[in-house]
């Protein structure tokens, strides 16, 4: 017995296992001390900022699905379809799929429709995928890439905040590709057929997530074949069955987003001139340097005005630039040398590369959540170059500090981040004095709310149960260009409310906050809200007399008949 056991124990096989098992425990134990810093020390305070309209927009759509028999309305680019006589979201827009609230919906069961709830659960699938990153480039890169990379990742302000109040399906999208990237890699090198397929199920339910999803996978694929081509071809005659059904899973996850093509290309050409080039090059940078959410909540969420005053930002963008330039250099020393450290460089370097490129020529591409496509592949870039060039004491020595002031410049642009936070509550379209006015309203439950601009509706019919909430701002031009008024029959109980002229988006705002200042003292209640710092963020009026508000072209109030 004593003689099996050792031979059991000493074969390679079970040799490569218990260490390939010893290097996950690592990894995972890795990733825990991260996550526990990242939710204790570095995410933003509860209900801080406010809850901006991406979030409350698909949160709603979970809370839908939980409360049937709440009437709600969203702009008519939502799709849902009945499931168990409830509203199952399908999608939020015609790029954009129903993937995030679906993931909410169990979260909510749980713990209640909240944004605490929204928050964590948007942290938790944030922090699920950075697992993921460790384990898969434990598996491809080694474990000190593996490391050092969910290290960049997880004290990147992109990552901490945008995984925290995400803006778009970030985390959705993040998932996506984590998981499927470490399950099609474990059931490729374990020969599990399962892995590969629910891999593959993955990747295509991040194309239905949002439609950009697909630059990714073909960013991927092209850096894989680049790498690995004949080798992969060879292995891959050797399972058509695993790919056949690979394929077949991948169509399926995102055949929601496939029978969308022609609402895709309609929409497309529509937000196809929301930003030139440089425009879209200085998002891509400041989604590196960890910029982005400081001058998003600095400027209220005013995409246009984001670059126009200074901001913290840390190393990583000329880490990554520097990480670039090595690679190249490395694999043009080497020449055609085979190698898994120059299999590493040529995947990450082109995939890098192409995505990259992918999203600043992609029209419309001019927010964060699409240049963060890039995340993980550019920290484990970073990590293996730096990984590579510590074959020396001295090299080791002065890589380790080049980490360190990475890691450090990271950490001063969250802190900054969560100061400037704390300071405002956040401003403009996040602030969250819309938050304290959504509460009033909660505690008012007959008090009503007509939304002349865009960026309450969804925030309120979230944050709200009972009140009733209209959002005119859609329908007041197909009214126009009909040649009819819009018109709305109001009392004491209703507040209209538009943004800051700042922050307006619909342009009503003047026009109607000019008739309402000329009301009689007593017969109208004009509320400026403002944020922390008295910077004027919205305004509320109610007319305390039974009225007919009108618009065709210029406001008018009436009497009510």
């Amino acid at each position: 017995m004593k003689g099996a056991e050792h031979t059991e124990v000493d074969s390679p096989g079970v040799r490569c296992t218990l260490a390939r098992m010893s290097k996950s425990a690592i990894a995972i134990g890795a990733w825990l001390v991260l996550g526990a810093i990242v939710v204790g020390a570095l995410a933003p305070p509860d209900g801080e900022p406010g809850l901006n309209y991406d979030e409350a927009f698909l949160a709603q759509q979970a809370r839908d699905f939980l409360e049937p028999e709440r009437s709600t309305v969203h702009p008519p680019s939502e799709r849902s379809t009945w499931l168990l006589g409830r509203r199952f979201p399908l999608r939020n827009a015609a790029y954009l799929g129903a993937l995030k609230p679906q993931l909410l919906i169990p979260a909510f069961a749980i713990f209640g429709p909240d944004p605490h709830t929204l928050r964590m659960a948007t942290l938790g699938t944030a922090l699920l995928s950075l697992l993921f990153t460790m384990l898969w480039a434990r598996r491809v890169f080694g474990l000190a890439p593996a490391l050092l990379g969910g290290a960049l990742v997880a004290f990147d302000p992109s990552f901490v905040f945008f995984g925290s109040c995400e803006w778009g399906p970030y985390t959705a999208l993040l998932l996506c590709r984590c998981l499927g990237l470490y399950l099609l890699t474990a059931g490729w090198q374990d020969e599990r057929g399962s892995l590969v397929v629910a891999g593959a199920l993955a990747m295509g339910l991040g194309v239905y997530a949002r439609a950009d999803f697909v630059l990714i996978g073909v960013a991927a694929a092209v850096g894989l074949l680049a790498c690995r081509g004949p080798q992969l071809w060879r292995e891959a005659r050797g399972r058509p069955r695993t790919v056949v059904f690979a394929g077949i899973a991948l169509v399926v996850g995102a055949l929601p987003m496939l029978l969308s093509v022609i609402d895709l290309l309609t929409v497309a050409s529509g937000i196809s001139e929301r930003g030139d080039l440089a425009y879209r090059a200085r998002v891509l940078w400041s989604t590196l340097d960890g910029s982005h959410y400081y001058r998003v909540i600095a400027m209220g969420g005013l995409f246009e005005e984001l670059f126009e005053d200074p901001a913290p930002w840390g190393l990583f963008g000329l880490a990554l630039a520097a990480a670039l330039v090595a690679t190249g250099v490395r694999l043009a020393k080497d020449g055609p040398a085979e190698g898994p450290t120059r299999a590493a460089l040529v995947f990450l370097g082109v995939t890098v590369a192409c995505l990259g490129l992918s999203m600043l020529a992609l029209p419309g591409a001019v927010r964060a959540h699409h240049m963060l496509n890039l995340m993980p592949f550019t920290h484990l870039l970073v990590a293996v170059v730096m990984v590579a060039i510590a074959s020396t004491r001295i090299a080791r020595v002065t890589v380790s500090i080049a980490a360190l002031a990475i890691l450090a410049s990271e950490l001063r642009v969250v802190a900054e981040t969560r100061s400037l936070i704390a300071e405002t509550g956040g401003r403009g379209r996040y602030s969250n004095a819309l938050d304290t006015f959504a509460a009033e309203l909660a505690a008012a439950p007959e008090q009503a709310v007509v939304s002349l601009d865009w960026g309450f509706h969804e925030t309120f019919q979230f944050l709200t149960s009972e009140n009733p909430l209209s959002e005119p701002i859609w329908q007041i031009p197909r009214l126009l260009a009909s040649g009819r008024a819009w018109g709305h029959v109001g009392d004491a109980r209703h507040h209209y409310v538009v943004f800051a002229p700042r922050y307006e988006l619909f342009g009503f705002g003047p026009a109607f906050l000019d008739l309402a200042r000329a009301q009689p003292a007593e017969r109208v209640e004009i509320r400026e809200h403002r944020d922390r710092q008295g910077e004027h963020a919205f305004t509320s009026v109610r007319f305390t007399v039974p009225h007919r508000l009108i618009y065709d072209g210029r406001f008018r109030l009436e009497a009510a008949r």
